[in-house]
């Protein structure tokens, strides 16, 4: 698990450019452990999964990386607004998990407002990475976030 996880990071670190990024800018790393018991509603008891976001503010992009295993098929996936136990807004879209019950990844990096990204740098308990599959469409997985 570490080997996937350092290697989600070097992926992710690679997705904001942090070797052309300024000495003055700031990069945050964040990281989530899905499970389907984190889903209020109740997600899937069988998947688990890693999630590593990057957020560089000299660019305002963040990247996230997510392994899921033991869900059926992704449908979706998003970082939302929401503190534990809570269902919130998408703050920020992501690719669609690709592979199978075995395992599945996705890689998305995108520029979002400013404040949007210093708001979850700032705040990464208030924010959860979740993916949707065919068997559960209001979360197979989920995690909140939290630094390092």
């Amino acid at each position: 698990m570490r080997a996937r996880l350092l290697t989600l990071f070097v992926a992710a670190s690679a997705c904001v450019g942090l070797a052309a990024s300024p000495a003055s800018a700031q990069t945050t790393v964040l990281r989530g452990s899905l499970t389907g018991a984190q889903v209020p509603t109740g997600g899937d008891a069988d998947g688990s999964g890693q999630a590593v976001v990057v957020i560089d503010d000299s660019s305002n992009r963040i990247c996230v990386i997510v392994f899921v295993q033991g869900i059926s098929a992704s449908t979706g996936g998003h970082v939302h607004k929401g503190s534990a136990g809570e269902i919130g807004p998408h703050a920020v879209e992501l690719n669609t998990p690709q592979g199978t019950t075995a395992g599945a990844g996705s890689a998305t990096c995108t520029t979002e407002p400013p404040a949007v990204l210093r708001d979850i740098a700032a705040n990464p308990s208030g924010y959860y990475v979740n993916v949707h599959s065919t068997e559960y469409p209001l979360g197979a997985v989920r995690s909140q976030l939290s630094a390092g």
